[in-house]
Protein backbone atom coordinates (compact mmCIF):
# COMPACT_ATOMS: atom_id res chain seq x y z
CA UNK A 1 0.00 0.00 0.00
CA UNK A 2 2.91 2.14 0.90
CA UNK A 3 4.00 2.44 -3.06
CA UNK A 4 0.56 3.10 -3.87
CA UNK A 5 0.32 6.04 -1.98
CA UNK A 6 4.23 7.18 -2.68
CA UNK A 7 2.58 6.82 -6.51
CA UNK A 8 -0.07 9.28 -5.75
CA UNK A 9 2.27 11.69 -3.80
CA UNK A 10 4.75 11.33 -6.64
CA UNK A 11 2.29 12.41 -9.20
CA UNK A 12 0.74 15.51 -6.88
CA UNK A 13 4.61 16.66 -6.80
CA UNK A 14 4.18 17.48 -10.31
CA UNK A 15 1.48 19.80 -10.15
CA UNK A 16 2.23 23.60 -10.22
CA UNK A 17 3.19 25.52 -7.03
CA UNK A 18 1.93 28.90 -8.09
CA UNK A 19 0.19 31.48 -5.43
CA UNK A 20 -2.73 31.13 -7.35
CA UNK A 21 -2.52 27.40 -6.98
CA UNK A 22 -1.02 26.15 -3.83
CA UNK A 23 -1.03 28.14 -0.68
CA UNK A 24 -2.38 27.43 2.88
CA UNK A 25 -5.46 25.37 3.11
CA UNK A 26 -7.79 24.20 5.71
CA UNK A 27 -6.80 20.74 5.16
CA UNK A 28 -9.61 18.90 6.55
CA UNK A 29 -12.30 20.65 5.12
CA UNK A 30 -16.45 18.31 6.05
CA UNK A 31 -19.86 19.03 7.47
CA UNK A 32 -18.60 18.93 10.94
CA UNK A 33 -16.20 21.76 10.10
CA UNK A 34 -17.83 24.46 8.90
CA UNK A 35 -21.59 25.99 9.32
CA UNK A 36 -23.80 27.82 7.19
CA UNK A 37 -26.12 30.88 8.11
CA UNK A 38 -27.47 34.09 6.88
CA UNK A 39 -25.70 33.05 3.23
CA UNK A 40 -22.17 32.81 4.71
CA UNK A 41 -20.31 30.30 5.76
CA UNK A 42 -17.86 29.85 7.98
CA UNK A 43 -14.99 27.09 8.22
CA UNK A 44 -13.40 26.10 11.87
CA UNK A 45 -11.25 23.71 13.61
CA UNK A 46 -7.98 25.01 11.17
CA UNK A 47 -5.77 22.61 13.51
CA UNK A 48 -4.81 20.58 9.56
CA UNK A 49 -3.94 23.54 8.01
CA UNK A 50 -1.03 22.42 5.79
CA UNK A 51 0.23 24.33 2.21
CA UNK A 52 -0.74 22.27 -0.40
CA UNK A 53 -3.15 22.98 -3.57
CA UNK A 54 -5.88 24.78 -2.82
CA UNK A 55 -7.88 22.24 -4.94
CA UNK A 56 -6.90 19.73 -2.24
CA UNK A 57 -9.75 21.13 -0.21
CA UNK A 58 -12.00 20.60 -2.48
CA UNK A 59 -11.09 16.82 -2.71
CA UNK A 60 -11.25 16.78 0.97
CA UNK A 61 -14.54 18.01 1.06
CA UNK A 62 -15.95 16.00 -1.86
CA UNK A 63 -14.53 12.82 -0.40
CA UNK A 64 -16.61 13.34 2.85
CA UNK A 65 -19.30 14.36 0.68
CA UNK A 66 -19.24 11.15 -0.73
CA UNK A 67 -18.53 8.75 2.13
CA UNK A 68 -21.76 10.12 3.76
CA UNK A 69 -24.05 8.61 0.71
CA UNK A 70 -24.37 4.55 0.15
CA UNK A 71 -22.16 3.00 -2.65
CA UNK A 72 -23.66 3.14 -5.98
CA UNK A 73 -25.28 6.69 -5.29
CA UNK A 74 -21.41 8.99 -4.36
CA UNK A 75 -20.75 9.71 -7.90
CA UNK A 76 -24.55 11.27 -8.13
CA UNK A 77 -24.45 13.18 -5.24
CA UNK A 78 -20.67 14.56 -5.67
CA UNK A 79 -21.85 15.70 -9.12
CA UNK A 80 -25.12 17.56 -7.70
CA UNK A 81 -22.73 19.35 -4.97
CA UNK A 82 -20.05 19.80 -7.18
CA UNK A 83 -21.50 22.39 -9.72
CA UNK A 84 -22.84 24.49 -7.96
CA UNK A 85 -20.11 25.02 -4.99
CA UNK A 86 -17.76 25.45 -8.14
CA UNK A 87 -19.81 28.43 -9.47
CA UNK A 88 -19.72 30.12 -5.64
CA UNK A 89 -16.17 28.95 -5.45
CA UNK A 90 -14.97 30.57 -8.88
CA UNK A 91 -16.15 34.15 -7.76
CA UNK A 92 -13.69 33.94 -4.56
CA UNK A 93 -10.85 32.03 -6.48
CA UNK A 94 -9.74 30.24 -9.78
CA UNK A 95 -10.10 26.54 -10.43
CA UNK A 96 -9.09 25.25 -13.26
CA UNK A 97 -9.63 22.09 -15.73
CA UNK A 98 -6.04 21.31 -14.95
CA UNK A 99 -6.70 21.61 -11.21
CA UNK A 100 -9.79 19.16 -10.88
CA UNK A 101 -8.03 16.94 -13.17
CA UNK A 102 -6.13 16.60 -9.65
CA UNK A 103 -8.57 15.77 -7.59
CA UNK A 104 -9.03 11.67 -8.60
CA UNK A 105 -4.91 11.89 -6.84
CA UNK A 106 -6.21 13.55 -3.96
CA UNK A 107 -8.89 11.81 -3.07
CA UNK A 108 -7.05 8.79 -3.60
CA UNK A 109 -4.64 10.16 -1.20
CA UNK A 110 -6.98 11.21 1.42
CA UNK A 111 -8.40 7.52 1.44
CA UNK A 112 -5.03 6.55 1.92
CA UNK A 113 -4.59 8.73 4.97
CA UNK A 114 -8.20 8.07 6.19
CA UNK A 115 -6.88 4.20 6.48
CA UNK A 116 -3.72 5.09 8.21
CA UNK A 117 -5.50 7.19 11.05
CA UNK A 118 -7.80 4.29 11.86
CA UNK A 119 -5.11 2.30 12.60
CA UNK A 120 -3.03 5.21 14.43
CA UNK A 121 -6.57 5.42 16.41
CA UNK A 122 -8.27 2.98 16.63
CA UNK A 123 -8.61 -0.11 19.64
CA UNK A 124 -8.58 -3.13 17.87
CA UNK A 125 -10.72 -4.93 20.04
CA UNK A 126 -13.20 -1.96 19.74
CA UNK A 127 -13.88 -2.88 15.91
CA UNK A 128 -17.11 -4.66 14.65
CA UNK A 129 -17.15 -6.65 11.63
CA UNK A 130 -18.96 -3.75 10.31
CA UNK A 131 -15.78 -1.27 11.07
CA UNK A 132 -13.76 -3.85 9.95
CA UNK A 133 -15.37 -4.74 6.80
CA UNK A 134 -15.60 -1.25 5.89
CA UNK A 135 -11.90 -0.59 6.61
CA UNK A 136 -10.94 -4.04 4.46
CA UNK A 137 -12.52 -2.67 1.27
CA UNK A 138 -10.38 0.28 2.02
CA UNK A 139 -6.94 -1.42 2.00
CA UNK A 140 -8.62 -3.55 -1.18
CA UNK A 141 -9.07 -0.23 -3.24
CA UNK A 142 -5.86 1.27 -2.35
CA UNK A 143 -3.78 -1.92 -3.62
CA UNK A 144 -6.08 -2.07 -6.68
CA UNK A 145 -5.64 1.84 -7.09
CA UNK A 146 -9.51 1.68 -7.75
CA UNK A 147 -11.16 5.54 -8.00
CA UNK A 148 -12.92 6.67 -5.05
CA UNK A 149 -15.23 8.14 -7.43
CA UNK A 150 -15.95 7.28 -11.02
CA UNK A 151 -16.37 10.76 -12.43
CA UNK A 152 -15.16 12.81 -14.64
CA UNK A 153 -13.99 15.64 -12.82
CA UNK A 154 -12.98 17.98 -16.43
CA UNK A 155 -16.37 18.53 -17.10
CA UNK A 156 -17.25 20.64 -14.24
Amino acid sequence: MREQTWRIIERLKQLPRTPDDYGVIHADLHMHNFCFADGRITAFDFDNCEYAWFVKDIAVLLFYVARAEARGQREQAVAAFLAPFLEGYREHRRCERASLLAIPDMLALQRSMNYALFHQYRDPDQINDTILDSWSRFRRDIEAEKPVLELDFAQF
